[in-house]
């Protein structure tokens, strides 16, 4: 990717401004390549990159921490942290290759469409990378979530013009299942997460960036189902709590604020009104797409 002074990136149908005036150019990764756009005419999110972290957020109060192995080993090190400062919420993160914590740091608040985000760099280099995981992925959740976007681990098809969400625990079968309507000329959408939005009165799912190079996909979302194996293809509708709190289970959620939180289940609450919910026992081959296909599911 080439170093530029500002970038334009679209993912879910935001559309998100990334810029510096300092003296450094920005690079991101390469999986953003494909959903990178011209300037646009109307921003869900603008950010600005500064080099440098201010003091004043080593004061900040720990809200949320997450941790991860290193290499398989019992080795525990920051990951990255949620903290608030006076309005502030403040998003810390690393480097997987530096010692140094937080390397990256955003700050945002609910009502504001232009955030800052700093990154360490006493070496002065002169081409850094803002988006460098997992912020790049806690930004779009941020984004999303305070515009009534849900995202979740979950694999998405679409046939026919009907898309339908498979989700469930790890190993339960995402992947699988996708690769079976692929198959059958299925578009898959994403097989780990998606994000779902309302827009003109109708739900779509979205692929987000992952680890490897994808272009922008977007689908009608029309059906969900939660997955789990059985013997024979058998599926339960799921009506009112029972649904709500099998969406909950799966979607990725930060729960630590009030106002986030009923913001969440009011989008999940209408989710549930609207997209039918099923929970689906299904055998791991081409059996189950013609289940589906050939039952009605409204």
């Amino acid at each position: 990717m080439q170093a530029v002074k500002n970038y334009f990136i679209r993912v879910a149908d935001f559309n998100i401004r990334l810029f510096t005036t300092a003296n450094f150019s920005l690079k991101i990764d390469s999986i953003y390549k494909h959903f990178l756009v011209e300037k646009v005419d109307k921003l869900d999110l603008s950010i600005e990159v500064h080099q440098k972290i201010p003091r004043k957020y080593a004061a900040s109060k720990l809200i949320f921490e997450a941790k991860h192995q290193k290499d398989g080993k019992n080795y525990v090190a920051n990951f990255w942290t949620i903290n608030k400062l006076e309005s502030d919420f403040v998003v810390m993160s690393s480097h997987p290759e530096k010692p140094t914590f937080p390397y990256l740091l955003l700050r945002f608040r609910h009502d504001e469409k232009k955030w800052d985000l700093y990154i360490h760099n006493p070496d002065n280099q002169e081409v850094l990378n803002p988006f460098l995981y997992p912020m790049g992925a806690l930004i779009l959740y941020y984004l999303s979530s305070q515009n009534g976007g849900i995202m979740i681990h979950a694999s998405g098809i679409e046939k026919n013009s009907i898309g339908r969400l498979f989700s469930g625990f790890s190993g339960v079968g995402k992947s699988t299942i996708s690769n079976l309507w692929l198959q059958k000329s299925a578009r898959v959408i994403n097989d780990d997460r998606l994000i779902i939005r309302q827009l003109d009165g109708k739900y779509y799912m979205f692929n987000t960036p992952m680890y490897y190079q994808d272009v922008p996909k977007k689908a009608p979302l029309n059906q969900i189902f939660f997955l789990k194996h059985a013997k024979e293809n058998t599926s339960q509708k799921l009506l009112g709590s029972d649904a709500l709190s099998q969406l909950m289970a799966f979607c990725i959620q930060h729960l630590y604020d009030k106002e986030l939180t009923q913001k969440h289940l009011h989008n999940l609450s209408q989710l549930v009104q609207k997209i039918p919910i099923y929970r689906l026992g299904f055998l791991p081959d081409r059996s189950i797409v013609k289940y589906l296909e050939t039952n009605e599911f409204k």
